[in-house]
């Protein structure tokens, strides 16, 4: 009798400490809507400090310069091209928030998995509609793409959550030919739908 009821205690204990645990670090999962790449997103717990996820939706760019184009009354002339060029894109993610366990034993805020964090992904962009002022080229070529970099999400409230990343990313045309290599920024706001 003695036994079982330690066996119990040991039971007991173990479950608290497994759901006590389950409460540290990153949310189990977490559904959102980006408005700045206007697209649906949904991240999934792996361990307490890491989570995967998918997105699927539109990237968006903003391009003006100059560019050169060949006209049959002037030779060549130059001119400004402005463009916004709206990119269906379906991404796939693995993050490491390195930091979300100490700021969580120090009391501080992250709600939403509110930390730094290190990631990698891949993803594919389809055609997509270039809306220009001049020398209008149509759809562009499908493109894949990996990437890795560091970031940062900050959440205001309890719903909307800013992130800001950094990441190197090397693109592809058909994937065996590379079409860039880049550093490039990113920036989001969204809103959170739903958290567990």
């Amino acid at each position: 009798m003695k036994s079982l009821l330690i066996i119990v205690a040991v039971c007991i204990f173990s479950y608290t400490a497994v759901s006590q645990s389950a409460q540290n670090g990153v949310e189990t999962k977490i559904t959102k809507i980006n408005a700045l790449y206007p697209s649906f997103e949904q991240e999934f717990r792996v361990s307490p400090q890491t989570t995967w996820g998918y997105r699927a939706g539109l990237n968006t760019f903003l391009e003006y310069g100059n560019s050169r184009y060949y006209s049959l009354y002037d030779n060549h002339t130059q001119t400004k091209t402005r463009y916004f060029e709206f990119i269906p894109t379906a991404e796939i993610y693995y993050r490491w928030y390195y930091r979300i366990l100490k700021r969580q034993e120090k009391g501080k805020k992250t709600i939403n998995n509110s930390s730094g964090y290190f990631f990698a992904g891949a993803e594919i962009m389809t055609p997509g509609i270039k809306v220009q002022t001049v020398n209008n080229e149509g759809l562009n070529e499908v493109l894949s793409g990996v990437y890795a970099g560091w970031g940062f999400r900050k959440t205001f409230g309890s719903r909307v959550a800013f992130d800001f990343n950094i990441r190197y990313a090397v693109l592809m045309q058909n994937v065996d030919k590379v079409d860039f290599t880049n550093i490039i920024p990113g920036i989001r706001l969204g809103y959170i739908l739903n958290k567990k």
